[in-house]
């Protein structure tokens, strides 16, 4: 008997509904817009120390606090970082596992970068009370956090997992014997 006209049908047993991707999408758009902001941020912050080279050498700065090495690391990595999140955010939606893994690898490394960056900001005496970075360290650790939490939750793995498994054969096929009457009438 059918459902009587208004009602959904069911659906036939053992259907399973796809994942939802929600989480996933969200964790490989927030993981480019991450990547390409590190990657701007590390191109502009490169410029800037070779102005701040260039400066030091004309005026013959002996400035106290974080090396020119220092600075350089910090924007390499953040480089680095920024190409680990654009191509794990790509992978991600190609929904390929190692997007995940590149997402959550290069959020973790940008919280530490954030934390450890503000340990060389207070050392080099710039940070105050009124200092606004403690609301870039905010947001540079929280939006990587956030990323790297929605990449690693497991309904953005069923959803990369779902994207590999073959689509399931149909349940109703032809019947492994022809039909017609029985092969052994008699019993």
């Amino acid at each position: 008997m059918y459902p009587p006209p208004g009602y959904p049908a069911y659906p036939p047993y053992g259907y399973v509904p796809p994942p939802s991707g929600g989480t996933a999408i969200m964790a490989g758009v927030l993981a480019l817009l991450g990547g390409a902001y590190g990657g701007f941020t590390a191109i502009s912050g490169f410029f800037a120390l070779q102005r701040l080279e260039d400066v030091r050498r004309s005026i013959g700065s002996s400035a106290t606090g974080p090396t020119e090495t220092e600075f350089y690391a910090v924007v390499a990595t953040s480089g680095g970082i920024a190409a680990m999140l654009l191509l794990g955010g790509i992978l991600l939606l190609a929904r390929k596992g190692a997007g995940r893994t590149l997402i959550v690898v290069a959020c973790t490394l940008a919280v530490i970068q954030g934390f450890v960056s503000l340990g060389v900001i207070e050392d080099a005496g710039m940070l105050s009370e009124s200092s606004a970075a403690t609301v870039g360290l905010a947001l540079g650790v929280s939006l990587p956090l956030l990323t790297g939490i929605l990449a690693a939750v497991g309904s953005t793995a069923r959803w990369v997992a779902a994207g590999r498994t073959p689509a399931a054969p149909p349940m109703y096929g032809p019947p492994p014997y022809a039909y017609g009457p029985p092969q052994y009438p008699h019993y």
